[in-house]
């Protein structure tokens, strides 16, 4: 069984692709009582993660993933070190695509807390010899897909005012929070000729090539939990989630 958890519903757009490559039961827990992650303090998200952690350790799952990429900033050596599971972070995969691909001009976009942590540039650059990244702090892209403004000329206007500065000036763009992968529409009409590598495909392909076998148990059920609001979790959550979201329970683990 998988465990993975996220600020809120972001991570439903991770779940959706390890769950297109690998068949497994899962437990997702959405902080909603704290989202967003990416404008709280480091020592916040750490302490929030931390009592996740802990919450799907009691669970027995075999893996842990941090659907957030502020999470994953912040957080991911403190959960490794406690953490009797592998636990798997958004950033390290793209690290491996961006080298593998050998892009050498990338754009990053995130939120605040990702972006100022630094986490997904130092990485790329410990990795990949002569790159050049340009990062942009792309704050209103959560609240556009919260309200389900995924498409429109209200979007699209915002959408270029962050990355206009990105034209001709980069070969491949990660989109640095989970709910990113909901604009790729917009994003790809204003920068056509950019790849976008959507971290959530690259842990997928990750974890189906290292953890299928330990995955294999299909006996337990799956479930999500969240921190406040199952019903809005559950009306909101089919946005981001391709699959039928039947039963969420209320955990208040990270009070």
């Amino acid at each position: 069984m998988i465990g993975v958890f996220d600020s809120g519903f972001g991570g439903l757009t991770v779940l959706n692709r390890i769950l297109e490559k690998v068949d497994t039961p899962f437990i997702y827990f959405g902080d909603t009582a704290h989202l967003p992650y990416g404008t709280k303090s480091k020592d916040a998200v750490r302490r929030f993660s931390m009592k996740i952690l802990e919450f799907l350790l009691k669970k027995n799952v075999d893996i842990v993933v941090v659907a957030c990429s502020t999470a994953s900033s912040f957080a991911l050596n403190d959960l490794r070190k406690k953490s009797k599971v592998p636990v798997i972070g958004m950033i390290e995969p793209v690290v491996e695509r961006v080298k593998k691909e050998g892009f050498k001009r990338i754009g990053i976009i995130g939120t605040p807390g990702t972006i100022n942590s630094g986490a997904y540039s130092e990485s790329i650059k410990k990795e990949v010899s002569d790159v050049k990244i340009l990062n942009k702090k792309t704050p209103l892209f959560v609240p556009l897909v919260e309200e389900g403004l995924t498409d429109g000329k209200i979007t699209e206007s915002i959408v270029k005012m962050y990355l206009n500065g990105f034209k001709n000036k980069i070969d491949a763009l990660v989109l640095g929070c989970t709910h990113y992968p909901l604009l790729k529409r917009v994003i790809k009409r204003i920068l056509p000729k950019v790849i976008l590598i959507d971290p959530g495909e690259e842990v997928a392909d990750f974890i189906k090539r290292n953890f299928s076998e330990v995955l294999k148990n299909k006996n337990r059920k799956s479930i999500f939990y969240v921190s406040d609001d199952p019903e809005k979790f559950k009306k909101y959550g089919r946005r981001f989630f391709h699959r039928e979201i039947k039963e969420v329970k209320l955990s208040k683990c990270t009070e």
